[in-house]
């Protein structure tokens, strides 16, 4: 389904608790705003000094707002932006200054995500890339100077290929990516 959504924010108090009860992720920014990816429910944050919530949902035809309302991944740059991976929507990047979400989804045949379905982020901000593990779709590396994507894909005749293209988790050690996929680490 690749319907567009739009933006739709507001607050409530903390009474009213959050969008949707099945929550996908869950970060701390560096602002002590805690964002909370949710199933079907968009993005909640929550700001505990005041005990306020702000929501981000995804409803159709608006630009620069939030491309799907199931988010599983969230990760923060240090400058406070966020990267957020959703399931069917692709990747989206919010920038804190303009308040607004800029969408990357897959484009047959051009510079684009493999996938629109996020499954695990890792940002390597020392050497400006950022990368995506999605269902059905390998290891996506996003240049952030260039925004050129590089994908890796399982190729059954070259061992050193990816296990699989369901890539769950990634994992950075020792200059190594490890992937937990769904064939094999």
């Amino acid at each position: 389904d690749n319907e567009k959504f739009s933006l739709f924010k507001y607050e409530r108090h903390i009474s009213h608790g959050i969008s949707n009860a099945s929550v996908w992720s869950i970060i701390n920014d560096v602002q002590g705003t805690i964002w909370i990816g949710t199933y079907f429910g968009g993005i909640d944050l929550y700001n505990p000094r005041y005990s306020v919530y702000s929501f981000y949902g995804a409803y159709s035809n608006t630009p620069n707002s939030l491309s799907n309302p199931v988010v599983g991944r969230i990760i923060s740059e240090k400058s406070g932006n966020l990267w957020i991976g959703t399931d069917g929507g692709g990747l989206n990047y919010y920038d804190r200054n303009t308040n607004l979400f800029h969408s990357y989804q897959s484009i047959e045949n051009r510079n684009s995500i493999s996938s629109n379905t996020i499954k695990s982020l890792w940002l390597d901000e020392e050497r400006g890339n950022l990368w995506i593990g999605t269902h059905m779709g390998g290891l996506n590396k996003l240049n952030l100077q260039t925004k050129r994507f590089t994908v890796f894909e399982h190729d059954p005749k070259n061992p050193f290929s990816i296990p699989n293209n369901n890539v769950r988790e990634i994992v950075y050690r020792n200059d190594t990516l490890y992937l937990a996929t769904q064939n094999s680490i």
